[in-house]
């Protein structure tokens, strides 16, 4: 599979370049710090990219399933990723940005993490899971450990959304 960087210029939309790189569905691409992205995909990767005219491939991070959303932290250089599959254990991994190395898993506690996550405004991480009876973990964003499990009377499925708003 591959991405493709669009120019949008008023509301033409011009393709750059095709970047190939997964070799299956990509889930997410987000911007990164220090000029590049990511792109998370079912070949159970990430790969970073220079946010330049070239697309550079940088690195590959290696997960052990399917790769469903990932998140730099703000103001850090750690990059977060949520793998799992229907059959097999979920993951939470933090990487280190600088070095692409990873600093810290937590196993899931059930399957198939679903693809929405987001950074709290206290620095804390949202995820929220498929599977009873954890719908919505919190992740203390300082430890990476798991701080609260939020219970609802429905499952956020995949084809859901996660927002959380500041009350001021």
């Amino acid at each position: 599979m591959s991405l493709k960087a669009w120019s949008l210029s008023d509301v033409k939309l011009t393709l750059i370049k095709k970047i190939s790189g997964h070799i299956y569905t990509v889930y997410k691409v987000i911007s990164l710090s220090k000029g590049r992205f990511a792109s998370c995909s079912w070949d159970k990767t990430v790969k970073l990219w220079e946010d330049n005219q070239t697309y550079e491939y940088l690195s590959t991070l290696e997960h052990t399933d399917k790769v469903f959303s990932i998140l730099q932290l703000r103001n850090k250089e750690v990059l977060v990723s949520s793998c799992g599959g229907l059959l097999s254990l979920a993951y939470i991994h933090f990487w280190n940005l600088n070095d692409y190395t990873q600093q810290h898993t937590i196993k899931g506690y059930g399957v198939g993490w679903s693809g929405h996550m987001m950074e709290l405004s206290n620095g804390n991480i949202a995820l929220s899971s498929k599977y009873k009876p954890y719908p919505i973990i919190i992740i203390d964003g300082s430890s990476y450990q798991i701080i609260s499990f939020i219970q609802l009377e429905e499952d956020i499925t995949y084809c859901s959304a996660l927002c959380v708003f500041d009350q001021h």
